[in-house]
């Protein structure tokens, strides 16, 4: 959802920016513009089969967030059975190490990807990044 102000005081209704779908969750959202461009990054989880996943996906305005593009996934999704947990948890951590940054010309993001570990340990996450031009 994305609301705007020119004052900081008063607000327009918020409206939806990605493409509503269902069953699909997104959340930890990431935000950066420059040059008249917004870019929103997020994670998003769904289902691959049997095992949960969650993507990194990424949508883009062009027009200083009147319209945006389509919704573009960012690298391979993370399997939830390997994302590291609390040692009282059963729930997924997705790491700290997300975030999104934007110059005129390129935007850079970051965020992690858990998936089959290399060797016999039960958890497996590596931080990702990718920079692309604007």
């Amino acid at each position: 959802m994305l609301s705007t102000s020119s004052d900081g005081r008063s607000w327009s209704a918020p409206r939806p920016v990605s493409p509503g779908a269902a069953g699909l969750d997104r959340f930890t959202p990431a935000i950066a513009a420059a040059g008249g461009k917004v870019y929103i990054s997020y994670r998003m989880r769904a289902m691959s089969g049997t095992a949960p996943t969650v993507s990194e996906d990424l949508i883009v305005s062009r027009d200083s967030g009147h319209t945006f593009g389509p919704e573009r996934q960012i690298g391979p999704p993370a399997v939830l059975a390997f994302a590291a947990v609390a040692d009282t948890s059963t729930t997924a951590f997705l790491g700290d190490y997300m975030g999104l940054a934007a110059t005129r010309q390129l935007v850079a993001l970051a965020w992690c990807v858990s998936s089959p570990p290399p060797v016999t340990e039960p958890y497996h996450q590596l931080l990702w990044g990718a920079t692309m031009g604007g």
